[in-house]
């Protein structure tokens, strides 16, 4: 498909030092799980702050104990460089929520006089426990925290930024499906979908549009020979070298469990007579990550991949050496796919560094030949 100005915006959103471009009309979203369209009908853009591949994070290190890896160390380095300084609130999902703390104790000691005001919208996702009271409380919380920084949703508002949502998830969704087929190049597309971090949505949704006439015409992986990988990983993907690293292999990514690519748009908002309720019910039922409980939610999107009529040739799981957690879940995974058929390759190098993104290209092409040999 050759390089596209989303790609190039992909790779603004990589760049260090980070440069949100926020100002007092930005909301600033550490996390994905926070209602975008509540954030924009109060009258604010709303601005992700998502983590970079950068070598050094001093600022952060200082603070944080070892058990925190790259991505919350990251993050952290930008609000401590003073990357949402500008803006009017910055608002953590619940994965962020230790950063949160950590930043409120370096306001209270004085170290961050000019950070914005900081706010958690801790959305519970337990399947197992009835969470909805305290999730509607979140959601008020919300709106009376945007109120306080200037913004005000009225009803009329929020369905109207709802069916904006809306409109760029179909676009997203379009893409999403040429890929699965294998048009193009996984990693490009996943670059362009990646772009949602420094485009407004409707920007991004009618560049999305153009990609996917581009991809529309080009032939599927399926008449080039490249097999086709779904990629599973311990951490979440804010850069592209687990893909880049596949890709080396002669492959092509058609599916990423990831907030930032497969798992982009998720379900639409259907905001009926009661929008706020239609906002809750959707990111709470499109959450991702290791907070999902029990298993069962948590490999929701695996077994949708691999019992698709268009499964993968194969599945990449990531779990690279900082892992704490996912790793107790890749047995059963691995059965999974066992079970339906589709092979697996573990990866277990840091794709960050040069030797382990190597690594990985052999563990793939090593997993393709034995699937070749039979």
């Amino acid at each position: 498909m050759g390089a596209t100005t989303l790609e190039t915006r992909y790779g603004e959103a990589q760049a260090w030092p980070a440069d949100l471009g926020v100002d007092a009309s930005c909301v600033v979203c550490v996390g994905t799980n926070i209602p975008i369209e509540l954030i924009t009908a109060s009258g604010f853009r709303a601005v992700p702050l998502v983590a970079r591949p950068v070598a050094a994070t001093p600022r952060a290190d200082d603070l944080l104990e070892s058990g925190y890896g790259a991505e919350f160390r990251s993050v952290l380095e930008q609000l401590l460089s003073g990357a949402a300084d500008s803006a009017a609130l910055v608002v953590f999902d619940r994965r962020f929520r230790d950063l949160y703390y950590y930043l409120k104790e370096t306001v209270r000691l004085g170290w961050t006089p000019s950070l914005p005001p900081l706010h958690v919208f801790d959305l519970l996702l337990s399947r197992s426990v009835d969470c909805s009271a305290y999730n509607r409380e979140q959601l008020r919380l919300l709106a009376a925290q945007l109120e306080r920084s200037g913004g005000a949703a009225g009803p009329a508002r929020l369905t109207g930024a709802i069916e904006a949502a809306n409109a760029w998830r179909a676009s997203v969704r379009t893409v999403l499906a040429q890929r699965r087929r294998g048009a193009g190049s996984g990693t490009a597309v996943f670059r362009a979908l990646g772009a949602a971090r420094v485009l407004d949505r409707e920007s991004h949704r009618v560049q999305l549009d153009a990609l996917h006439t581009v991809m529309a015409g080009t032939p599927a992986a399926a008449s080039s020979g490249r097999p086709r990988i779904a990629l599973f990983a311990a951490e979440t993907l804010y850069h592209d070298r687990l893909h880049t690293a596949v890709e080396s292999a002669g492959t092509v990514v058609v599916d990423e469990d990831s907030e930032w690519g497969s798992r982009l748009a998720g379900s639409d908002v259907d905001p009926g007579t009661d929008p706020a309720a239609a906002l809750l019910a959707k990111y709470w039922a499109d959450a991702t990550g290791r907070e999902l409980r029990p298993f069962d939610a948590r490999s929701a999107f695996l077994r949708s991949v691999v019992d698709d009529a268009a499964a993968p040739d194969l599945v990449v799981v990531h779990v690279p050496p900082s892992d704490t957690r996912f790793g107790w879940d890749v047995p059963a995974m691995v059965r999974m796919c066992d079970a339906a058929g589709v092979p697996v390759a573990i990866v277990r190098s840091d794709v960050l560094i040069d030797d382990g993104h190597a690594e990985a290209t052999t563990t793939v092409a090593r997993a393709l030949d034995r699937r070749a040999a039979g």
